[in-house]
């Protein structure tokens, strides 16, 4: 297990790092570290699971850039997650849809972070199938591999 987390740690830095280098070097657009999302769900208790690049990151073989932070939220926590992640980053506004809440930039009105609502069966499932991840002093979760692959198949439906 612990090889596991290793390697999503090193996966999702690298993730990080090449969706900052694409996004702020090459298409001059803001970047969101998904450990300064993380830090701000943790300091308020937000229970969620990263999921999108990031999350699926260490089920991957090679790193691969994203443009936003894809987050689950616990259904009653997706009203005030979305309040302290406008309030923490300013720049942010929310556009609240059925089964996501966007968080866009004001001026480019780009999403860098979704927050998805768990309103299907798949997506409430997710909170018991996941395993603990830490990097740079802060723990969360993320799918397991069977939840992993659920969560990209199951659009497909």
């Amino acid at each position: 297990m612990a090889v596991l987390l290793d390697l999503h740690e090193r996966r999702m830095r690298r993730s990080a790092d090449i969706a900052k280098f694409q996004m702020e070097v090459q298409m001059e657009k803001r970047f969101l570290s998904p450990v300064d999302v993380i830090a701000v769900l943790n300091r308020e208790k937000i229970s969620f699971v990263l999921a999108g690049a990031y999350g699926l990151a260490g089920w991957m073989t090679q790193a691969r850039a994203t443009e936003d932070v894809d987050l689950i939220v616990a259904l009653k926590h997706v009203k005030k997650a979305t309040r302290i992640l406008t309030e923490a980053f300013p720049y942010l506004e929310s556009d609240d849809q059925e089964v996501v809440v966007r968080l866009r930039d004001k001026e480019t009105s780009n999403v860098l972070i979704d927050l998805m609502k768990p309103t299907q069966l798949h997506l409430r499932a997710i909170f018991k199938n996941t395993i603990r991840v830490e990097m740079d002093h802060q723990e969360y979760r993320v799918p397991s591999l069977e939840m992993a692959l659920v969560l990209k198949f199951a659009p497909m439906n």
